[in-house]
């Protein structure tokens, strides 16, 4: 009988391998284009000589993350530089909507452009900020703005509103600002529902509950804990409990399945029941980065299951990462994306070690 090893390294997808390189080069300043010539050239005769392609490979992702990165930065800065200063007119849907405070005097509107005078914005996203007092326009809502100057947007701010996928940004007074008439469409409707449940939440729970609520189960982050409660779970250094993240979507879809094994239903009808009920949840929620990794991971297992193909959760993974960085590679840079990636690809990293291992004994045995 043969002992097994104590350490075995599991068996990686080559989409797993490539999302290394790939990260990295976004990470990296711009690559001098004769080291790029110079590692197609390498490739090349590597192909010609039938050598070994992978550290060739493992070039020419670090050079198309890099580039990739760097395209896509230069696209939206240049788009902003093309139409600055220009005045337009533009009506939009109102998807996010933050009232003012004592300490910041401007109503924030998160708006999807419909019509615009400015034709290379409609379908974009803008953040519209107004001063001074009016009557607030809820999500769902249709907004018509005018006179609309556009201004260059500082260097510090826009990683932020790429990370958003926010075209521009706006300022504007609310004589500039009106409510359209319109006709009931499904993404309005579903805004409109979002913010009643949010009111409804606010008024039929006490303060901490509904704070509690919006924060742990919609992923609201305008609702803020009371101080003593927050100052209580800083603490203890549970703070990170408040925050949602793919935890507790996990948790939620774990609890969903286990009422259903009680149900006598059809495998395939309580597979189905289960992604229908997490869609509903998704739509009614406020995203983060960590909410949506959980959510595209959870998708693609499920919809493995029901094709009935195998998967390996490292390689639904990196299929999230491939697809996240592609969609908004500035992503990669900020911390919510490095921390909630990076550790569960830690544990997904020793989970598929351990399961190796198992593996590996029971074929010694």
């Amino acid at each position: 009988m043969k002992k097994a090893t104590s350490f075995v390294i599991p068996s990686l997808s080559v989409l797993t391998v490539a999302v290394g390189p790939f990260a990295f080069g976004i990470m990296l300043p711009v690559i001098p284009i004769f080291i790029v010539w110079t590692c197609v050239a390498i490739f090349l005769f590597i192909l010609y000589k039938k050598i070994s392609i992978k550290p060739a490979m493992t070039a020419l992702l670090i050079i198309f993350g890099n580039y990739y990165f760097h395209f896509r930065t230069n696209l939206w800065i240049d788009h902003i530089k093309k139409i600055k200063d220009k005045t337009i007119q533009m009506s939009g849907l109102v998807t996010d909507f933050t009232e003012a405070t004592a300490q910041n005097k401007q109503s924030k509107y998160l708006i999807t452009i419909h019509e615009c005078s400015e034709q290379s914005l409609i379908g974009k996203k803008a953040s519209l900020y107004i001063r001074g007092r009016h009557i607030p326009i809820m999500p769902g809502s249709i907004i018509i703005c005018q006179a609309l100057t556009i201004k260059d947007i500082p260097e510090k701010l826009r990683p932020y509103l790429m990370k958003d996928n926010i075209a521009i940004s706006f300022y504007s007074s609310p004589k500039n600002i009106k409510r359209k008439a319109q006709k009931q469409d499904i993404v309005a409707y579903f805004y409109k529902v979002t913010t009643r449940l949010s009111h409804s939440i606010k008024i039929n729970l006490s303060a901490e509950s509904a704070d509690l609520f919006q924060l742990l189960f919609l992923g609201n982050k305008k609702y803020e804990l009371d101080n003593s409660l927050l100052s209580s779970f800083k603490y203890w250094g549970i703070s990170h409990y408040v925050a949602r993240s793919g935890m507790h979507l996990a948790l939620l879809t774990l609890f969903w399945q286990y009422l259903f094994f009680l149900i006598p239903l059809p495998w395939i009808m309580r597979q189905l029941l289960l992604l229908f009920l997490t869609l509903f949840y998704f739509s009614f929620s406020w995203t983060s980065v960590s909410f949506l990794r959980a959510f595209y991971c959870f998708l693609s297992i499920k919809l493995h299951s029901i094709i009935k193909k195998r998967s390996e959760f490292l390689h639904i993974l990196s299929l999230t990462t491939w697809a996240m960085l592609l969609y908004n590679p500035i992503l990669i840079f900020f911390l919510d994306f490095q921390l909630s990636f990076g550790m569960t690809y830690t544990l997904a990293w020793f989970s598929s070690i351990t399961k190796a291992r198992t593996n590996l004994k029971t074929i010694a045995e």
